[in-house]
């Protein structure tokens, strides 16, 4: 698939006795091209092992999955602990305690899954987690938080620090600002469908103009700018036991929020 560029990114989770299905195994699509600037399309496919590669494949290339595929449209939120200790001693020191902790809770919340994950970055964040379908990134967990995480229930604002992002953001300033735009307006925000624009480097300022504009399910809009500065680098590994090395640092200034209201119909 990424020889043929085809822009698809995988990761495993270990089989869980509560969520399998016998002779089956489970191929989870969380397709954000289908519902631009919002949570994933996601879709359960239970999958004979002989067809996992060409169901992945098909999935993939956006073509027909074999006929003996069958589809679980549960609506599930899904929540993955990174716990490959092979790749990173620190994602299974901390992570493993915290999905046997999480994975525990997850019992009392109706159609939500705790799975353990390989790798999808940000290990020097350990304990990370991932949720989709909304596709967003959370790092040094602990019970705590990752409880509130899953419950949406308490205030954001203890949860800044942990909040990386929202992976339909590929640059560090649109994530800065989003970031902003969760521990103003809440829980709800990460689902607001939105998108981004982020100018290039300003030569004389060393500046960068980001820009979103989100709209929540009434129709409201909200405009969200700011300011990226980029600041002097700080010395950090990227992995338990790595090397540590310069890493890049930025902040976001100069915030300004302005909410329009959307005009009811008339009649």
């Amino acid at each position: 698939l990424w020889d043929d560029n085809i822009d698809v990114g995988l990761f495993g989770v270990a089989p869980d006795a509560a969520y399998s299905v016998a002779e089956k195994l489970r191929v989870m699509s969380f397709d954000f091209a289908a519902n631009p600037g919002g949570s994933a399309v996601r879709l359960d496919y239970l999958v004979p092992v002989e067809q996992v590669a060409t169901t992945i494949d098909a999935l993939a290339r956006r073509h027909p999955v074999p006929s003996s595929v069958e589809i679980d449209n549960t609506p599930y939120q899904d929540a993955m602990i990174c716990t490959h200790g092979s790749r990173d001693a620190c994602c299974a020191t901390f992570g493993f305690p915290l999905y046997r902790k999480l994975r525990a809770r997850s019992t009392e919340l109706s159609n939500l899954r705790v799975w353990r994950a390989t790798h999808f970055g940000g290990h020097r964040f350990a304990p990370t987690m991932m949720t989709f379908p909304d596709g967003r990134s959370w790092g040094y967990l602990d019970e705590a938080t990752g409880s509130a995480i899953l419950e949406r229930k308490t205030p954001v604002e203890p949860l800044g620090a942990a909040y990386r992002g929202w992976s339909g953001y590929s640059d560090a300033g649109l994530q800065l600002l989003e970031q902003e735009g969760f521990l103003r307006f809440g829980w709800s925000c990460l689902d607001y469908r939105q998108q981004g624009h982020i100018s290039p480097v300003d030569d004389a300022s060393g500046i960068r103009r980001a820009e979103i504009v989100a709209e929540t399910p009434n129709g409201d809009r909200i405009e969200l700018s700011g300011d990226i500065l980029q600041g002097d680098p700080v010395t950090a590994i990227s992995s338990c036991g790595g090397e540590a090395s310069p890493t890049p640092r930025s902040s976001v200034i100069n915030i300004d929020v302005r909410v329009r209201t959307a005009v009811p119909l008339a009649g």
